[in-house]
């Protein structure tokens, strides 16, 4: 469901009202038509889905210690105290 809302997000949010809180009715959503798939299927994809987001926050903290090594190495090259052979 989270895809499917996210997907839908800015229809969603076209349906509020409101000028400074968008509230949106609950009778628009009981509009939905939702498929749902079997439960077969959502378990295989959980698992495939579940690995991957695994991956992408291996992936984000390798990028935060990337990021820290370069903004503490890069002044350090900038003024001279280490050279690149």
């Amino acid at each position: 469901m989270y895809h499917f809302f996210k997907h839908e997000r800015l229809r969603l949010i076209s349906l509020g009202t409101g000028s400074i809180f968008k509230n949106l009715k609950t009778d628009y959503l009981k509009k939905f038509k939702i498929v749902l798939p079997s439960k077969d299927t959502i378990d295989k994809s959980t698992s495939l889905l579940k690995n991957f987001n695994e991956l992408i926050y291996k992936r984000s903290k390798e990028n935060q210690e990337l990021t820290a090594l370069r903004d503490w190495l890069l002044p350090m090259l900038m003024n001279g105290q280490v050279k690149v052979k």
